[in-house]
């Protein structure tokens, strides 16, 4: 069992302060980008982040040094419960004697009146189930002519465009016989042609049809397709109708509400496109602790201190900077200033998150940090912080 302790070199009484303490030095000393031609750094510095993560938890420093006091403890050997078992000795018993029976005239005469019994039951159980199944084939012979022409019915509304109607019947025949397989692949026959049309409307930018187009294939689908209501998204985007974008980004985020992407999308059409920063705030605030979660399995707890931060995606900074605009037309301006922190961090050639730092901490009555901030952003050639800086700073 590995020793945590000793891979980052100090006692088992060590505090938290110290066990961070050690941890800092070890990354700092280990870190790969500073040890280029160390090939073993690399393990040697995966080594002392998880040893850092179980013991800078509380939780997981006191699992873990049960366990290891547990090994610890020698253990004894069990003592044997065996015991010998004796069997009484077998009892002799008495043979069973045979006994001879004379075979009669009414013996005879009973089992052959059993058997002709036996025969006619037979002959009837027979009968019945060759008239049974002669109705069966008689009505599965029914029943399929009925088929097919409900599905010659539905054809036909299908072919003069009332997709609806041609997929009504097709459900409720499917509601009446779930296991017809031939009934599914009509149904998945209709709905496959009005997704290539609707694909077809989309590509050449004719949204509104692609929306009646891909609203069926939602209403018919067998299953609820994250493709379908992300292409209805963007349809209702390009048409400007932002709240039923969001609608339909709600439901697939519905089934991983962890998901970075489509936290971050929806959050930005309810800041940006309609300007409503108080529904924004959940889905960035999902984002931004995502992204967190993300850092801290990646790089431990210190990730500002080993990362790179010019190697980090895009999505990363978008979300702070984002979530920093949000809370600023909120009002919550020390927040804003956190977020503005790590854009700033990830992103330190951009002026615009300086620039919104410097208007969180102006809201904050701090008025050195804020001219400091659009002085760095004015230098940038960053307008409204060289007219901030004309406004209130000498």
């Amino acid at each position: 069992m590995v020793d945590h302790y000793q891979v980052l070199g100090i006692p088992r009484s060590a505090s938290a302060a110290e066990i961070k303490s050690a941890f800092k030095k070890l990354a700092l000393r280990y870190h790969p980008d500073r040890n280029p031609d160390y090939p073993a750094a690399e393990e040697k510095f995966k080594e002392i982040n998880r040893s850092y993560q179980i013991l800078s938890d509380s939780y997981k420093k006191h699992q873990y040094d049960l366990v290891y006091n547990y090994q610890s403890i020698p253990v004894s050997p069990r003592r044997s419960t065996y015991r010998p078992f004796y069997y009484p000795p077998y009892e002799r018993r008495a043979r069973h004697t045979s006994r001879e029976y004379e075979y009669g005239w009414k013996y005879v005469k009973a089992q052959v009146m059993a058997f002709a019994f036996i025969f006619i039951v037979a002959a009837m159980v027979m009968s019945v189930k060759y008239l049974y199944e002669n109705y069966q084939v008689g009505k599965e012979i029914r029943l399929a002519e009925a088929r097919e022409e409900l599905f010659k019915e539905a054809q036909v509304y299908f072919d003069k465009g009332e997709y609806r109607k041609s997929l009504d019947i097709i459900i409720l025949m499917q509601k009446k016989n779930p296991a017809e397989r031939t009934i599914r692949n009509y149904r998945d026959k209709f709905v496959g042609e009005v997704m290539v049309m609707a694909d077809d409307q989309f590509s050449q930018n004719n949204f509104e049809s692609a929306i009646i187009s891909f609203s069926i294939v939602k209403d018919y689908q067998n299953r609820e397709g994250a493709v379908v209501y992300k292409k209805l998204a963007e349809c209702y985007k390009a048409l400007g109708m932002y709240q039923e974008a969001a609608d339909a980004l709600e439901v697939i985020r519905s089934n991983d509400k962890k998901n970075l992407k489509l936290n971050l999308e929806i959050g930005k059409l309810y800041l940006v496109r309609m300007n409503d920063p108080e529904k924004s705030k959940p889905y960035l605030d999902n984002a931004r602790f995502r992204v967190k979660d993300i850092l801290v399995q990646i790089y431990g707890q210190a990730a500002e201190l080993v990362m790179n931060p010019a190697e980090s995606p895009p999505i990363y900074f978008e979300v702070f900077f984002t979530r920093a605009k949000a809370y600023t037309q909120l009002g919550l301006h020390k927040d804003a200033i956190k977020d503005c922190n790590w854009s700033v961090f990830l992103r330190p050639d951009l002026a615009e998150p300086l620039y919104i730092r410097g208007t969180n901490y102006f809201a904050l009555g701090n008025n050195y940090k804020a001219c400091k901030n659009w002085k760095t952003a004015a230098g940038m050639d960053f307008t409204l912080a060289i007219e901030m800086m004309n406004l209130h700073c000498n």
